[in-house]
């Protein structure tokens, strides 16, 4: 079957090519997505789980001071960057209130807990102002159980419309001199370890219709943030790109459309925003989800850490580039050089060569081992669990018998295939990167051509209470980061404060002390 017939058969007509054209998302992208729903994705051969000793580094406090001065001594005239993810709808975390607000039968045990620690919220205050200008107080309408009118308040645009905001802009922590949202505490972090003199660039991804708040909330608050750390900040924000959306199809794989007719197009995951990391021009990236922050009194071990990966990185960076300059400038064998630049691929970059390396003449080894070591490097962050988590340190056999370290979603573990019996891993990945997206020439990185296409997800979601298939690109640190060199860092679980839904705000870790 060619092409064109195979998308009459797909039920598209040159109407829905031009409509998802104008979207940004081509003839040849609609095809690669076709394909992927009919085809799916394979698992990923796995070896064997990451662990201390076998790709997970364990600091030392030693070592820890050590990488702490690393990065004190190296960072001096790099061009810094935080990054961070902020395109998340705080929607997700009242997901329990809203249902209980959109359904009159629903039990409303949550509510009641909900409501008897909202003082606890940082956003108590505000909610009380509001109520009183109606006339009236909290406390006496949490006592005559007036909850939809209270959440109506909260979450939608009868009140502070909580429902629609982004995440980053929701206030998570409180303080004495004011109560901080999520986007103020990554404005207060990059201050602490992101900055060179008193120059500190922090960039936030957003979605379209959240830009416009975001801008003006950081107009509001920049200059009080400058004034506290004497910094200037540089602030930017960018769109996940049109042309990284994808198509959704029925249970036949056949496009879906919605009640206008038209093929619903869904965002492709945090994996699109890998054509926004590249655009990023830094020396060190700093990679951070928006909802990962802590208050003031949990910050140091936090700052501590992050000091410490990032001389982890310009260290084993500064190997790295002293072993391509020596490959370069090599005329004849060096059995030592080679045997150490294999040992150091293995025990620091999570590199092993397959079975054919030795078998190659002395030119095609040193340019295999130029490319191994000519890659973008990141440092992850990994804690130690017990938990079935999204996501783990693992790793990866390729087709030529190379293994790389890769963090794996369980998703791609493959449990039925007897050759494997892949043991869960006993770490997680926190999403908590530094990266290093220049060569030894002091040339960026294309990050495009170090995805691996094959590692993409297909999940089942909801539209309009219909089930549907939503393509997802490769995950920005899974797939889209499959061919960088990876280096793991164990970090104690303390550091780690993430926010996924409300009741997370009531934890020690988000509350006064």
């Amino acid at each position: 079957m060619n092409i064109d017939k195979y998308l009459i058969y797909c039920g598209l007509n040159t109407y829905d090519i031009n409509q998802l054209k104008e979207q940004g998302i081509s003839r040849d992208s609609l095809l690669k997505h076709m394909r992927c729903f009919r085809e799916g994705f394979s698992p990923l051969l796995i070896d064997r789980p990451a662990r201390p000793g076998d790709g997970v580094l364990q600091l030392t406090e030693s070592e820890l001071n050590r990488f702490e001065e690393a990065y004190s001594r190296l960072i001096e005239g790099l061009d810094l960057c935080k990054f961070v993810p902020a395109s998340g709808a705080a929607s997700r975390m009242f997901r329990d209130l809203l249902s209980f607000l959109n359904q009159p039968n629903a039990e409303d045990f949550q509510v009641r807990e909900f409501f008897s620690n909202l003082h606890k919220f940082a956003f108590y205050q505000r909610m009380c102002r509001i109520v009183e200008e109606s006339g009236s107080s909290i406390s006496s309408m949490i006592e005559e159980h007036k909850y939809r009118a209270l959440l109506n308040i909260l979450l939608t645009t009868a009140g502070m419309n909580y429902q629609a905001l982004p995440k980053a802009l929701l206030k998570f922590h409180q303080y004495p001199d004011g109560n901080r949202t999520a986007l103020e505490e990554h404005l207060v972090e990059a201050a602490l370890y992101a900055r060179t003199g008193d120059q500190a660039r922090i960039h936030f991804t957003v979605a379209t219709y959240h830009e416009k708040p975001i801008r003006n909330f950081l107009n509001e608050v920049i200059l009080k943030y400058q004034r506290r750390f004497e910094i200037k900040y540089q602030t930017s924000v960018s769109l996940q790109h049109p042309s990284t959306n994808t198509i959704a199809v029925d249970k036949s794989n056949l496009p879906f459309r919605d009640d206008n007719g038209q093929i619903l197009v869904r965002p492709g995951g945090h994996g699109s925003l890998l054509q926004n990391l590249n655009s990023i021009t830094a020396d060190v990236l700093f990679i951070k989800n928006v909802d990962n922050v802590a208050p003031d009194a949990l910050k140091p071990p936090m700052v501590r850490y992050k000091k410490a990966l990032v001389g982890t990185l310009l260290e084993n960076q500064a190997r790295i580039f002293g072993y391509l300059n020596q490959i370069d400038a090599l005329r004849t064998p060096s059995d030592l050089l080679e045997e150490e630049i294999i040992s150091f691929l293995k025990n620091s970059l999570g590199r092993l060569s397959g079975g054919n390396y030795k078998d190659l003449v002395f030119e095609k080894r040193m340019k295999y081992l130029h490319n191994n070591l000519n890659r973008p490097l990141r440092v992850c962050s990994v804690i130690r669990t017990k938990k079935v988590t999204g996501g783990g340190p693992y790793w990866v056999v390729s087709e030529n018998g190379d293994q790389s370290l890769q963090i794996v979603e369980h998703a791609q573990l493959n449990y039925l295939d007897d050759r494997q019996s892949v043991a869960v891993s006993g770490y997680a990945h926190i999403t908590d990167l530094v990266c290093g997206v220049r060569n030894y020439q002091g040339e960026k990185f294309d990050l495009k051509k170090y995805v691996d296409p094959e590692t993409g997800f297909i999940t089942e979601k909801s539209y309009q209470g219909k089930k549907i298939k939503a393509l997802e690109h490769p995950g920005l640190w899974n797939g889209s980061m499959a061919h960088w060199n990876t280096i793991l860092v164990e970090v104690p679980e303390s550091i780690f404060h993430p926010v996924k839904s409300i009741w997370d705000l009531l934890t020690s870790d988000h509350q006064p002390v």
